[in-house]
């Protein structure tokens, strides 16, 4: 009796560790399918800003702290 009560306990921590195993994976799945819709998202809003930018009259330029040019329009180029 004690070895069929040992391996129905077993039996039933294997199921419950098959069953967070799959609740581990779909919650990773649905994590990646949101973590790539919210780059596509920045990406575009990235794609955006440099076109804006690339696009203005005005010159435009953008540096860091150390004063260096992380980015310079066209327009300010021709200044």
């Amino acid at each position: 009796v004690g070895l069929i009560a040992a391996f129905v306990a077993l039996r039933r921590e294997t199921r419950r560790s098959r069953l967070a195993h799959a609740r581990a994976d779909e919650l990773n799945r649905a994590l990646e399918a949101r973590v790539e819709a919210a780059t596509e998202a920045v990406v575009a809003s990235e794609r955006r800003l440099r076109r804006t930018l690339d696009e203005m009259m005005e010159g435009c330029a953008v540096l860091d702290f150390d004063l260096r040019y992380l980015y310079v329009n066209a327009a300010s180029a021709r200044q």
